[in-house]
This record gives structure tokens, C-alpha cells and sequence, in this order.
């Protein structure tokens, strides 16, 4: 190689200003995801950032529980936020989604005890059970006659 590489932040500030804002607004956005992850020991489809302006931090929580909470500590959140990070935030906002996609939630299917087990799945488990140990053959054969149920 004649010419070491560039960097590739170096090559993104000097060519588009807009995709360097984008950046440093993506970087900020992940610290207080990170902030709010170890302030309250939950993980990110619980809570994160909405979105921030100048002004205004909206967060989002599936769960009312959570938004209760959120409000309770938004003025001291604001105050870490602006001392920690060297923001100018006023406001904090907090929105409840509970059919929200990052759910944490995972939805529970309402006929537990009828499950069925396709044909296709039953000749693959049945399959299975022909090479396997004496215990879990027969296990696994009272799985595949759920199919034929």
C-alpha cells in the first residue's frame, strides 16, 4: 500500500456535515439509553429514548407502572442528564406504547392446553426417536402422537 488508510470519521466530518450531526446526535441518544439502563437496572425494550431536541427528552415505556415511576424521577433524571452529559435539557416527557414493537413483553398465546403439532413436525421428532436412548425415545414419541390429536 502506497497511502495508509483513512479514518473513516475523519473521511464522514470532512464530507457531509449532516451525516456528522447524525452521528453525534445517534452517540448521544445511546448514552442516555445507557444512563437510564444502569439508573434503573432495566433493559432497552423497557425503556429508551423516543427522541431529543434542544429542549426535550421523550422517553418510551411499555408499561404504565414504569411511566408512573419516570415521573416521579423526572426532575432528578433532568438534573444527572444535564450534569453528566452537559446537556441544556428543560423538559422531560414520557410516553406510554404498550402495543409498542420493542415490547418486552412477549405475547402469551390464550389456548395453552390445544397446541397442535404439525404432521410434518411429528415425522421429524418421530425420526429422531428411532436413534434415540431408550427414556427419551419413548418421550419423544408421545410428543409426536400429540399430531395425531
Amino acid at each position: 500500500m502506497k497511502r495508509s488508510p483513512n479514518d473513516l470519521q475523519t473521511l464522514l466530518s470532512e464530507s457531509s456535515p449532516v451525516l456528522n450531526d447524525f452521528s453525534d446526535r445517534y452517540r448521544l441518544i445511546q448514552k442516555i439509553n445507557q444512563y437510564l439502563q444502569s439508573r434503573f437496572d432495566v433493559k432497552e425494550q423497557i425503556l429508551h429514548v423516543g427522541n431529543i431536541t434542544q429542549e426535550v427528552l421523550i422517553l418510551e415505556t411499555y408499561s404504565p407502572v414504569w411511566s408512573s415511576r419516570l415521573k416521579y424521577e423526572t426532575e432528578s433524571i433532568l438534573r444527572d442528564l444535564n450534569q453528566k452529559l452537559l446537556l441544556s435539557l428543560q423538559k422531560i416527557e414520557i410516553r406510554t406504547t404498550p402495543n409498542a414493537v420493542f415490547s418486552a413483553k412477549p405475547k402469551q398465546s390464550t389456548n395453552k392446553g390445544q397446541r397442535k403439532l404439525s404432521q410434518q413436525s411429528a415425522a421429524s421428532i418421530l425420526e429422531i426417536a428411532e436413534h434415540a436412548p431408550k427414556e427419551l425415545r419413548e418421550k419423544l414419541e408421545r410428543l409426536a402422537a400429540r399430531s395425531l390429536k
